[in-house]
């Protein structure tokens, strides 16, 4: 059987995106909110996403939505991109 699961959700007007993302294995989705190399965190600012290996807790805590409706949120309240 084949298990199929949306992870990428983009907003047509503005470009922005809420894509889903593990932190661990096993562990349950969140979220982040994206636009042109951007990753929009939790003050309401865009910041530079670094790559994986050097993604601190603190960057996933600033940067990561544990629930979709919240993540959804923020990116209806995002300013432009810098």
């Amino acid at each position: 059987m084949t298990t199929l699961v949306a992870n990428r959700w983009i907003d047509q007007d503005s470009g922005i995106t809420i894509e889903a993302t593990k932190v661990g294995q096993g562990t349950a989705l969140q979220f982040a909110v994206r636009k042109d190399g951007l990753i929009l965190n939790k003050q309401g600012g865009w910041e530079y996403e670094p790559i994986p290996s050097e993604r601190t807790d603190s960057f996933k805590q600033r940067c990561r939505w544990d629930d979709f409706g919240d993540a959804v949120k923020a990116l209806e309240s995002a300013p432009a991109s810098e």
